[in-house]
């Protein structure tokens, strides 16, 4: 039986974690050595590091020696996504190009509790306002996906999704808050 090869296409799979493990190796050797930095304010006992004290330490001396943390996990994210088509954490890719939050998609069937609290806390600042003579008009806006749902890859979105919008309104309407309709607009 011949020997299973890998071909041209596994390429780009191998390179990114290669290049990230390189570049973690350097980085690491540089927070070991100090390389002429100051590593004094490091946990000098075991305890702090096995209660946890000690990684909040860790964390800030690493953004402090690798100001380009926080871009290079954009430029590895930007990568990963250019290559092979997938989100970081928290996004589902959609069509050509276009990124939604995982939130609407893995959204609570039951949000009634939370609607009726955020519309009866609406409604105390309307009558807050306008006994200051200043009228509250809501404007509340419907989830991309729904407003957007031709640019899903898959485009079955939650129907309380959907239905969130039409809820919420409702209630603005039985606290007697003022809104503007922006759903059947954007749609």
């Amino acid at each position: 039986m011949p020997a299973k090869t890998f071909g041209l296409n596994a390429a780009p799979a191998f390179a990114l974690p290669v290049l990230f493990l390189g570049y973690a190796v350097v980085a690491n050797y540089e927070f070991v050595t100090g390389l002429g930095r100051d590593i004094s304010e490091m946990p000098k006992n075991v305890s702090a590091y096995l209660s946890g004290e000690a990684a909040t330490q860790i964390d800030t001396y690493y953004k402090k020696i690798m100001p380009h943390r926080v871009p290079s996990i954009d430029v590895m994210g930007a990568a990963r996504y250019a290559i092979f088509k997938e989100g970081r954490s928290g996004v589902v890719v959609g069509n050509d190009g276009w990124l939604f939050s995982k939130e609407e998609f893995a959204a609570p069937l039951d949000r009634t509790a939370d609607l009726a609290e955020a519309a009866t806390g609406l409604a105390q600042i309307r009558d807050e306002l306008s006994a200051n003579g200043i009228n509250l008009v809501v404007v509340p806006l419907p989830a991309k996906a729904d407003v957007y749902r031709e640019h899903l890859s898959n485009a079955a979105i939650p129907d309380d999704l959907v239905q969130l919008y039409d809820d919420f309104t409702a209630l603005l309407d039985q606290q007697g808050i003022k809104y503007v309709d922006t759903r059947q607009p954007l749609l």
